[in-house]
């Protein structure tokens, strides 16, 4: 799960840490390009507003970028970032930089993947479509898929949740966690799932979308086609999405906007959390292993 959730975050660019360990580059960002001449983001904004009971501090820009382009957003966005690091912060980004790269391996270590995807590949089955950047407070709008107006709308509503959230609940300051922490998974299953229920309620709203939310959210079957990767992906976006999205629908039910802001400002430190919403605040706490348990001779 974990290992899935970690190349999840990677591909989406939804977690700081993902821009600080990306790369380096000074590239210029696209002109401003609107994903459809007539898409009206200041109303899909206000529409989020009302969904999620919070109000923009101002708007975000709205950027067409191909998938070429937005790596080399990625690049510039991650060598400003760790610039305005102190040293220690910078010596942290190069111990985390290390770390990814373990992690990439996961996958493979594991058994679940033959051999580490390229790039390409990856980018190919997540298809990401849209992507919020928080330290450039922006949407980009990924031109290789070409969304039409309505999946457009309803993409923009997802990632303008993020950056109501951002500025309302959210810092600018980086957040540079190791990718095989599980508050980390946690906290981006509370940010996706949040985003997600937002997207499915303005559909639903504004868009007559008639499927009711509790099918959206229900739990997959395994997936028996595609390729590995697909597979692979698909359920780490499961658990960050959906699953992400129960536990704030959860939260909803039980102590309305105020909880679920409570969340985002101060999201679970266990994924046990996400999958049992109950535990969140009060039991919410990482176990340590049985101290009497230890390793076989085989072990190594």
């Amino acid at each position: 799960m974990r290992a899935a959730n970690a190349v999840a975050k990677t591909v989406a660019g939804g977690a700081l840490v993902a821009f600080a360990l990306s790369g380096c580059g000074g590239d210029r960002p696209p002109e401003p390009r609107l994903p459809a001449p007539d898409l009206p983001v200041h109303r899909i904004a206000s529409r989020v507003e009302r969904i999620r009971g919070l109000q923009f501090k101002r708007v975000p820009d709205v950027r067409l970028a191909s998938r070429a382009e937005f790596r080399r957003i990625e690049r510039r966005v991650a060598a400003s970032t760790i610039r305005g690091l102190s040293a220690s912060g910078r010596a942290r980004a190069a111990r985390l930089r290390a770390e990814a790269r373990i992690a990439e391996r996961l996958p493979v270590l594991l058994g679940l993947l033959e051999r580490l995807p390229r790039q390409a590949a990856v980018d190919k089955s997540a298809k990401v479509a849209a992507v919020y950047v928080g330290v450039e407070d922006r949407v980009y709008v990924i031109s290789d898929h070409a969304p039409k107006r309505r999946r457009a709308e309803s993409l923009l509503s997802h990632e303008l949740t993020h950056a109501v959230e951002q500025q309302r609940l959210g810092t600018r300051k980086p957040q540079l966690t190791s990718p095989f922490a599980d508050a980390a998974d946690a906290r981006f299953a509370v940010k996706e799932g949040s985003a997600t229920l937002t997207e499915f309620r303005y559909a639903r709203r504004y868009l007559g979308d008639r499927e009711p939310i509790g099918r959206k959210l229900r739990e997959l079957e395994p997936a028996l086609s595609g390729s590995p990767l697909d597979r692979y992906l698909d359920a780490g976006a499961d658990f960050s999405y959906r699953r992400g999205a129960r536990f704030v629908r959860a939260l909803y039910r039980r102590g309305g906007v105020a909880l679920v802001n409570r969340a985002v400002r101060r999201p679970p430190v266990t994924t046990a959390s996400i999958f049992e919403p109950s535990r969140w605040p009060a039991r919410d706490r990482a176990l340590p292993p049985d101290g009497a348990v230890r390793p076989g001779p085989e072990w190594a």
